[in-house]
């Protein structure tokens, strides 16, 4: 995004905590933010783009994609001389996804001329950041294969990103799909995915929690009822929690789920207390799902509720601030 976006005031987002474990902030520190040329090199509006920016004899070259994946073909005749330049990658690989690793990233350093063509595989919701950067040290013979291989590489993990599950695609069926729900504790309006009904649409959050699956309720637990298009047989009701102390983002103290047959006389079906024990590693990110099973009852309405002190523990280093519950769809089947 860096050179994607032009910003003439660049900066990192997000907790210090969060860019010291990673291999990226000295890379990314380097990105600056004045240009002296600026290049589209391949977009599709709406799918992807691919942009190279110079400063002085340094190029950036970054790009990003929607939900699909895409095999960029780039020709390096932008730059500007014969010589020999090297370029540090910064890549997806095999085991990135936008679900389950999103973090992941492969590098790569390559010695590269003008009359070479480099091809950038991007996974799903994903990726990359080039710097490329003349390079006097070394000479280049006829024989030399690194970005061949590289390209090789490349156009063989798209078989792996074809595979992958689209981003935004983590749909599920159950009774309560589209069923009105109401809530007595407001959501973020910085988390609120879809809206009014939104923990009742059939769309499973992921770890990303900023894309648009969860919401978020600040300084405070959860209340929700949902009213079922009709009287139904059920016998399961569950919830996923988001669990990432170091967002702040805590599991509830307690959820209940009640029933009704009237909206106004409720029956409790179950109640889960979660201990709230300092995790080994605050860093953890977690999705804890809550599950009531019973005996099956006819309703209409289904309660739950969800407790929470809204600030953060004692044990955590922003103690006393206000806390998040995160929560997902509520499956009733």
């Amino acid at each position: 995004m860096y050179v994607v976006f032009y910003s003439p005031l660049t900066m990192m987002s997000d907790l210090p905590e969060n860019y010291e474990r990673s291999d990226l902030t000295d890379y990314i520190s380097e990105i600056p933010d004045s240009w002296d040329q600026t290049l589209v090199l391949a977009a599709d509006p709406g799918n992807y783009v691919c942009v190279a920016r110079r400063n002085d004899d340094k190029w950036f070259v970054g790009a990003l994609a929607d939900e699909n994946c895409y095999l960029l073909k780039i020709p390096l005749t932008f730059l500007q001389n014969s010589g020999v330049y090297k370029a540090t990658i910064v890549h997806d690989n095999s085991t990135t996804d936008w679900e389950l690793n999103p973090e992941s990233c492969g590098f790569s350093l390559l010695f590269l001329r003008r009359s070479d063509t480099l091809f950038i595989p991007l996974s799903k919701a994903g990726g990359f950041l080039m710097k490329i950067e003349p390079w006097f040290q070394i000479s280049l013979d006829e024989n030399y294969s690194g970005v061949q291989l590289f390209n090789v590489v490349a156009v063989n993990s798209m078989d792996v990103f074809e595979k992958q599950k689209t981003y935004g695609e983590t749909h599920i069926s159950h009774l309560a799909v589209g069923s009105k729900v109401t809530l007595s504790t407001p959501y973020s309006p910085l988390y609120q995915a879809s809206g009014g009904n939104a923990l009742c649409d059939g769309v499973i959050g992921s770890y990303n929690f900023s894309n648009g699956g969860w919401q978020g309720f600040e300084g405070s637990g959860m209340e929700a009822v949902i009213e079922l298009p009709e009287e139904t047989r059920i016998s399961s009701i569950s919830a996923n929690f988001l669990y990432s102390p170091n967002d702040w983002i805590f599991l509830p103290s307690s959820v209940d789920y009640y029933y009704s047959e009237d909206g106004i006389s409720y029956k409790l079906l179950k109640r889960t207390d979660i201990p709230g024990k300092r995790p080994a590693d605050v860093k953890i990110m977690e999705i804890r799902n809550i599950e009531a099973r019973f005996e099956s009852v006819n309703a209409r309405y289904i309660k739950v509720v969800a407790a929470s002190s809204g600030i953060c523990p004692e044990w955590h280093y922003a103690k006393g601030e206000k806390s998040w519950v995160f929560v997902d769809e509520i499956i009733i089947e």
